[in-house]
């Protein structure tokens, strides 16, 4: 605990905001500040009568129920068994107890904190690793355990650039999908590792793990759009504005770009490499 990753320590404090000034460490295009529990800004209480939504999502290693509370931009949510992450999407804030385990308070402020506030912005953290080759930017969402981290480590070391490996920001800009990296991929050993980066998409190709033979499928926008819906992280956290824009946002990404489905199959791990090189022989005319 306690490391400063790319100038901006992890584990300085339980709440973050978006600053207006360009200094500081840069987070998908933007300046992000850490602060402390001394100098966390005030929050506007939210009404008690206010009702709750509840649902389930996996937050540090373990499915738990969240219940949700708000108005407009001013959300709490309650994480079962972690404590509370609070939100004013105008103040730009994201801050969680100041209790809670400090093990819980990185996975939970750059995950779902942080992801909702860049929404706000219209960038959308999807569920994906993503490489660069050729020239050429591919994102590649994928459930939990299907190889998207194995496919981009394989992929770079033949020569393939990895930039990002679980959480890849998306957004429209000028009508042209676009590729932020730079942000805090927690299970790499420098989660900063990426620059500050702002890159065109070529394709997005939705990994799925299962006994059909390599190939690459082509996908219809409406297929693309679901499941770009799916792989949104956070996306079940969403106020109603956000939901509304979300959905539109994900049947823009879809129609932007070609979209494919890549059946992988289960192979030995020696024959990884060889599976991921031929697979990526695939993207070539897409």
């Amino acid at each position: 605990m306690g490391r400063a990753e790319g100038g901006l320590n992890l584990d300085a404090g339980n709440w973050l905001g978006f600053q207006v000034s360009s200094t500081g460490t840069h987070v998908a295009g933007f300046a992000v500040a850490v602060g402390s529990p001394v100098d966390r800004p005030g929050l506007a209480p939210i009404t008690a009568s206010l009702p709750t939504t509840t649902s389930r999502g996996f937050l540090v290693d373990a499915t738990r129920i969240v219940a949700a509370r708000g108005r407009a931009a001013r959300w709490s949510y309650a994480l079962e068994g972690l404590g509370v992450l609070d939100v004013d999407m105008d103040a730009q804030v994201a801050a969680v107890d100041p209790a809670m385990d400090p093990a819980a308070v990185r996975e939970i402020l750059f995950g779902p904190g942080l992801l909702l506030l860049l929404a706000t912005r219209g960038i959308y953290g999807i569920h994906s690793s993503a490489i660069r080759a050729g020239g050429r930017c591919f994102v590649l969402p994928a459930l939990s355990g299907s190889g998207k981290s194995t496919f981009a480590r394989l992929a770079a070391e033949a020569g393939a650039e990895a930039l990002t490996d679980d959480i890849s920001p998306l957004l429209m800009q000028d009508g042209v999908l676009r590729l932020r990296p730079r942000y805090p991929q927690l299970k790499w050993e420098d989660p900063w590792r990426t620059p500050d980066l702002d890159l065109p998409v070529s394709a997005i190709v939705f990994l799925q793990r299962d006994g059909s033979a390599l190939a690459l499928e082509p996908l219809g926008a409406a297929e693309a759009t679901r499941l770009l819906i799916r792989d949104t992280v956070a996306a079940r956290l969403f106020p109603p504005h956000l939901l509304r824009t979300h959905l539109e946002a994900m049947a823009c990404f879809a129609e932007s770009v070609p979209c494919w489905r890549l059946h992988w199959p289960e192979a030995a791990p020696d024959a990884l490499a060889d599976q991921c090189a031929r697979a990526r022989s695939l993207f070539a005319p897409v």
